[in-house]
């Protein structure tokens, strides 16, 4: 097998896969579209009426969407399962090349490898193999959290609900921090910090570069929602309108007749069908509001502005919608054991099904998720490699080991478990770990760099710096910049954010947002070195030991201690939910 075979292979399969995924997402959100109907189909049969029109009309309209929403899906199922035997073709054909012991050397050598953790299980067990007894060394394999990605694009109902109430919020604050704090502190109560970003990330008003700003905190602003934009005269009339009425319950003996002067006056810009239209369509949202005590409301200025929406994207019933999975992980697992330094066991698993389901899937019905059936526990069939050992086997996640009875008495010192996923080349590496980080950052997991000194144990005197509480405030501040770091060639200035994109190989903007990704710690180590030099190994150097150190020794050595010695270590640490990774950089020394 050549290179070009190699690369041949690999390319049809990451093109297969890629039409999966989006086959997939076809078949998710065609689904989603099913449920919508439904639910909406429900909702008018509560409260038909067969002698009102509109409601036979909208039944009727529904009745035939329905029709056309369930061919749509059997046509996304029909396609999805096209290419998921296309899929399995294609890995199928690149089978020859997932053993890394064999082809590591196909790869080119500027590729670097970045080792997820794994949880392993053993087990020592003697099994009758042909009617004879046989030792054997079971292995399980489990991804780490790290590895898995419950990340939905798709926002639901309640999230584009609470996207709209947050910006209405924004609208409303005016650009006073302490109001916006709180808009942005309802959402991530709701959602979590990263979920909260995303979704008013992805779903903003188109206005949104006309955003209001109070001349003083005290200062009121009534906010109109809408999709549909009035014309100018209409907003300016329904503006007035709205306003004459919010101050006309200053004085509760002359509010009537207030209110009916302001109708009269929209009416005549407009019309009195009209009028009504826009008194029930565009009625400001915190019309309630009242200043600050003891102002009164003739005390402070008085403004109306419209958000005005984008229509309402394709929604998902609810927040949690497909089942938890891994994407990546290597091809194929090696186990090797060790006794005494010396290498006395190696075995490779079968191929690994990806991808991996680690989860429910809240989409399936009743019969066909996680539930009691008779005294034991029914397991849907993506789920068997969890709960079974054979299947594990099946799937590459669990290796049956052949052990001689020396093996099984003694066991072994060191067992390590390596993948590696060849079917990745480069640049598809690089975007399934940026990928992945995305999605962690976005979504309820969450991610983060830690901070040099960070507590990792609840100690007595200290308590874990991780912790399931968000923090919006923080999240807020972060919210506040663009980008928590420049980027910048000098290795004196660069911040941690960058520090760590350039030394796994992503790109700095994947991590430009990430919380703490703007600190220093690196940048201090380092001046730190610069700092010491001169003190302790380059004053014993240069003076204490002349002339035993020559000047271009004292100046290499400089150099080194200067650039890659560190008490932090050379790549800063990550939490990726309530989990702390650090990042150990090594080499074939050799």
């Amino acid at each position: 097998m050549t290179m070009q075979d190699f690369s041949t292979s690999q390319g049809a399969l990451l093109k297969a896969r890629a039409e999966l995924k989006v086959a997939l997402e076809a078949v998710s959100q065609a689904v989603e579209q099913q449920k919508a109907v439904k639910a909406g189909t429900e909702r008018l049969i509560r409260r038909f009426d067969a002698i009102h029109p509109p409601m036979v009309a909208e039944s009727a309209r529904l009745e035939t969407l329905a029709k056309q929403v369930d061919e749509t899906l059997r046509a996304a199922q029909a396609k999805a399962q096209d290419a998921r035997t296309a899929a399995q073709a294609a890995f199928e054909d690149f089978t020859n090349f997932t053993d890394p012991r064999q082809n590591v050397s196909l790869m080119s050598d500027r590729s670097p490898f970045l080792l997820l953790p794994v949880r392993v299980e053993t087990r020592f067990v003697r099994v009758n193999v042909n009617d004879s007894p046989q030792h054997q060394l079971w292995v399980r394999i489990y991804p780490d959290d790290c590895s898995l990605d419950t990340f939905e694009p798709m926002l639901s109902e309640t999230e584009l609900a609470n996207a709209q109430r947050y910006w209405q919020a924004m609208w409303r604050a005016g650009g006073v921090e302490a109001d916006e704090r709180a808009a942005w502190r309802r959402i991530v109560t709701a959602h979590g910090s990263g979920r909260a970003s995303w979704i008013v990330d992805s779903y903003q008003p188109t206005n949104v570069a006309q955003k209001p700003v109070k001349a003083k905190a005290t200062d009121e602003i009534l906010v109109i929602p809408t999709q549909t934009l009035l014309t100018s005269a209409e907003a300016t009339a329904t503006a007035t309108y709205w306003q004459a009425i919010w101050l006309s319950d200053d004085d509760p003996a002359t509010q009537k007749a207030k209110q009916q002067a302001a109708r009269a006056a929209l009416e005549a810009a407009t019309s009195a069908a009209r009028a009504a239209e826009i008194i029930a369509n565009y009625s400001p949202y915190n019309l309630t509001d009242k200043p600050q005590t003891p102002l009164r409301k003739t005390d402070v200025a008085l403004s109306t502005t419209f958000v005005i929406f984008p229509g309402d994207p394709l929604t998902k019933q609810g927040a949690w919608t497909q089942a938890p999975r891994v994407n990546f992980l290597a091809d194929r697992f090696v186990v090797l054991g060790y006794t005494n330094g010396v290498k006395t066991i190696e075995a490779i698993g079968g191929v690994v099904s990806l991808p991996l389901v680690v989860g429910p899937d809240p989409s399936g019905d009743a019969t066909t998720t996680i539930h009691p059936q008779g005294g034991d526990l029914f397991v849907p069939d993506e789920l068997q490699w969890m709960v079974d050992f054979d299947r594990a086997v099946e799937v590459g996640m669990a290796l049956r080991i052949d052990l001689t009875d020396g093996q099984a008495a003694s066991g072994f010192d060191r067992l390590l478990v390596l993948g590696l996923q060849l079917s990745l080349s480069d640049a598809d590496g690089k975007t399934a770990l940026e990928d992945l980080f995305k999605h962690h950052h976005f979504g309820h997991s969450g991610l983060s760099m830690i901070p040099q000194g960070t507590p990792t144990h609840n100690t007595t005197g200290n308590k874990t710096g991780y912790t399931r509480v968000d923090d919006p405030d923080k999240s807020f501040d972060d919210r506040k910049q663009q980008a928590l770091f420049s980027l910048t060639g000098d290795p004196m200035r660069k911040q941690d954010g960058q520090w760590l994109a350039e030394l796994i190989g992503i790109n700095p903007s994947v991590l430009a947002r990430v919380h703490n990704s703007g600190s220093s710690d690196q940048l201090r180590a380092r001046a730190m070195q610069c700092a010491l030099w001169p003190a302790t190994l380059g004053y014993w150097m240069d003076k204490l030991m002349t002339p035993v150190f020559g000047d271009s020794v004292v100046e290499n050595t400089y150099r080194f201690f200067t650039n890659f010695v560190s008490g932090c270590g050379s790549i800063p640490a990550i939490s990726i939910g309530n989990d702390p990774y650090g990042i150990l950089a090594t080499t074939a020394f050799s």
